[in-house]
């Protein structure tokens, strides 16, 4: 028994120092940092996962005794150390605790995510790691063949009012006798593992430059992979496209897609504010992101022309109005 109490601790100690800060890490790393998530040695990696998860921690323990009866201290992390929990190598959970731990574990994961995904989004949206350093991505490359060089104040100045559409990639390949020149619209790039240096250069549209014709000749194909250990020299020329001065609203599709995010999140965090059975948490988070669905597509409809948009409008409205009715009956 002693064994089984140790080994579920060493969970519980793993849930408590790792968990949060992977599931940040998870919801952060993503788009442009991508390839930031496995950078630097595996100690920094662990020393920053364990970092962030102590300060998900204290937040979850502020909030859960801020707003719920049942409180977290110390000897919420030891109880399966306690004989009254742990019988004949057996968990042994009456509903109360089982609802607690539920809510403690999605607080670990679903909080630290959705926080990590947020804050990507704020970053990404307003540029903020070409202005920052700090928030700024390893992977130099996306800025360079996205036009957005970190700091670079003129190239900044030459763009504004103006919008990059896309990139066509110039590269001169390394060949067994000889070079080649293609060029073609650039759709992706990775990295070498623990490195800054170009694994490889996905384009499509791709043309290859003949001698004997003196012309770009069309390749085949949709896709083209060169591999980043055969590049010579990169030349990026953007597709630029001018603002419309006269209408500086933004795509609404932004603002509902924001909408959306908050409200799934809404639907996930305040029925566990909820006094309720467990049975009844599930059918309101259910309830919830129904609501979530329904409701941005009624923001779409609103916002975006479409046929029989009335009829669509009222029949939306109809939805998302017997869902708020059953949410009350359910909690009432």
């Amino acid at each position: 028994m002693g064994d089984f109490k140790l080994a579920t601790s060493a969970i519980a100690l793993i849930i408590f120092l790792v968990v949060p800060g992977i599931s940040f890490k998870g919801g952060y790393y993503t788009q442009r940092f991508k390839d930031s998530f496995n950078s630097g040695s595996f100690q920094d990696r662990l020393v920053s996962t364990i970092f962030i998860s102590i300060l998900f921690q204290i937040c979850i323990i502020l909030l859960n005794n801020y707003f719920f009866d049942q409180k977290i201290n110390l000897d919420t992390y030891t109880i399966f150390l306690n004989e009254d929990v742990v019988i004949n190598n057996k968990i042994n959970l009456d509903l109360t605790t089982l609802i607690f731990v539920t809510k403690y574990l999605f607080f670990c994961s679903v909080l630290p995510f959705s926080v990590g995904f947020v804050l990507n989004k704020i970053i990404c949206f307003f540029n903020l790691d070409l202005r920052i350093s700090y928030l700024r991505s390893n992977d130099i490359w996306h800025y360079y063949f996205k036009g957005s060089i970190p700091n670079d104040q003129s190239n900044s100045r030459k763009l504004k009012g103006l919008k990059i559409t896309s990139t066509i990639v110039d590269v001169l390949v390394e060949t067994p006798n000889d070079t080649r020149l293609y060029s073609g619209y650039y759709v992706t790039h990775t990295l070498k593992k623990n490195t800054t240096d170009l694994d490889a250069l996905i384009l499509t549209d791709v043309q290859r430059y003949s001698k004997s014709k003196n012309a770009f000749v069309i390749v085949p194909g949709h896709y083209f992979k060169i591999k980043g250990d055969k590049l010579i020299n990169i030349n990026t020329r953007h597709i630029i496209k001018e603002l419309n001065k006269n209408n500086k609203s933004t795509d609404p599709i932004t603002y509902i897609a924001i909408v959306l995010l908050l409200s799934i999140l809404a639907s996930f965090i305040i029925p566990f504010f909820l006094k309720t059975n467990i049975a009844t948490l599930i059918i309101n988070i259910v309830f919830g992101l129904l609501f979530s669905v329904f409701f941005t597509t009624l923001l779409h409809t609103l916002f975006t022309k479409q046929k029989d948009k009335i009829t669509a409008i009222i029949s939306l409205l109809i939805f998302n109005i017997s869902i708020l009715v059953a949410i009350y009956l359910l909690n009432k």
